[in-house]
């Protein structure tokens, strides 16, 4: 390929994850045309020296919650249980002004593209009236970001609505007016498995994704992720099925645990497991020894099962924490799950990047030529401190436009 088409951009000095030497990178438009050492710049391209900086592919956020997002800021308070926050939730969503939602959701996404998030899924709440507002105010998000940040929704049935005589219409029309995929909480519904069902039987008619909110508890009882499993391979669902939180898995015997995840990896479900949130909220009725409320990620991905990790709340009664920063969320995941050898970190860069971009089908994401030009430039020279230090964002690139950066310097203090 020649090196020598006109490009936007010309990165001297970037340092890849398996590439010795400080290279070049190219950006031509919204792509990534070439990469290489001997790049020569052409009449007009903007030369930008990265002084041997890691650069990763953009960070992607699957599972958010921009339609809750800063409640705590107009007056509701953190729960003490996640039945209290699902309650508080729900009426701050009813009750808060399209504008106020707007704001605050906008809000949330541009600190998520700030941080180096090219891409996001947020689930938006519908319940058995009301929807239209709600929904059109989060398409007005999906809109107003388009240039910058991919924006996923995920619809997400109010429980009250699965299994209402009146609620596959009501789902079915929330679709058709503007949801990229099919959310539920199948676990706290009346009938867990018969939810599981009517969410397959919906998106198996419109042909979208699946993502479910599931076992988001402490009840070694509760196996709404077995089913799933089960029933994606008894239906030969072909579609992207993806599973959040998986919580109870934890608190399951070994031989439990190993069963289901078995059946996890077998139909190809993707997981996503949500630290910040689970480890605020889970294990509160635990005395003595207290569970962290996680899933078994490292029994998941032993078993060839694509886990993620996410944002999920952001600020609201599930969480007062949150900042919509994926390094962030890395860090906390890192000492919850004990993650510390380097080989293992390497591992959780993927999981905020490579890994959540397969779960939402991003196309041609990644770094190398042909690849939309969304990066993200660390200021680290060594990618096993990226973690570590949850480092600050030199540039971010999306889509080969430059949307943030900083010059913040570590100094010493005079002698």
């Amino acid at each position: 390929m020649s090196t020598n088409l006109e490009n936007n951009w010309l990165l001297h000095n970037a340092r890849l994850l398996d590439v010795a030497e400080p290279v070049k990178i190219a950006i031509n438009g919204s792509h990534i045309h070439s990469i290489g050492k001997d790049l020569v710049p052409t009449t007009g391209a903007q030369e930008l020296d990265l002084e041997g900086n890691l650069v990763i592919p953009g960070f992607v956020d699957g599972h958010m919650h921009l339609d809750k997002a800063f409640a705590l800021d107009t007056g509701l308070e953190p729960s003490k249980t996640h039945r209290e926050a699902v309650i508080a939730c729900n009426k701050w969503v009813l009750n808060a002004s399209p504008e106020q939602v707007f704001q605050n959701s906008r809000r949330v996404a541009e600190l998520a593209l700030i941080h180096g998030t090219i891409a996001l899924r947020t689930y938006v709440m519908i319940y058995l009236e009301g929807n239209q507002e709600k929904l059109d105010t989060m398409i007005r998000i999906r809109e107003a970001m388009a240039p910058w940040l991919e924006v996923q929704l995920a619809i997400l049935p109010d429980a009250t609505v699965f299994n209402h005589p009146d609620g596959a219409a009501i789902i079915r029309e929330a679709m058709k007016h503007g949801g990229n995929l099919l959310g539920g909480s199948p676990t706290f519904t009346a009938d867990p498995k018969a939810s599981i069902d009517q969410i397959f039987d919906i998106a198996g008619d419109l042909g979208v994704d699946i993502d479910v909110h599931i076992d988001e508890t402490d009840d070694p009882h509760m196996n709404t992720l077995e089913y799933l499993a089960e029933r994606k391979i008894a239906l030969g669902f072909e579609r992207t099925v993806t599973a959040g939180h998986c919580c109870s898995l934890s608190a399951k015997d070994e031989t439990t645990s190993q069963r289901i995840i078995a059946k996890v990896a077998e139909a190809g479900i993707n997981i996503i497991t949500l630290p910040s949130v689970n480890m605020y909220l889970m294990g509160r009725g635990d005395k003595g020894l207290v569970r962290r409320g996680l899933t078994r990620v490292k029994d998941l991905q032993a078993a060839g099962v694509n886990v993620s990790y996410a944002s999920d709340n952001i600020r609201d009664a599930f969480t007062p924490f949150g900042k919509a920063d994926m390094l962030q969320i890395g860090l906390i995941a890192a000492h919850a799950l004990h993650i510390g050898t380097p080989d293992e970190q390497r591992i959780l860069l993927a999981m905020a990047t490579d890994n959540p971009a397969a779960t939402l089908n991003i196309k041609n994401y990644g770094l190398k030529p042909g690849c939309i030009a969304s990066m993200v430039v660390l200021r680290e020279k060594d990618w096993s401190n990226a973690i570590a230090n949850a480092s600050p964002r030199r540039y971010v690139f999306s889509r080969g436009k430059l949307v943030a950066q900083t010059n913040v310097e570590e100094r010493l203090l005079p002698d």
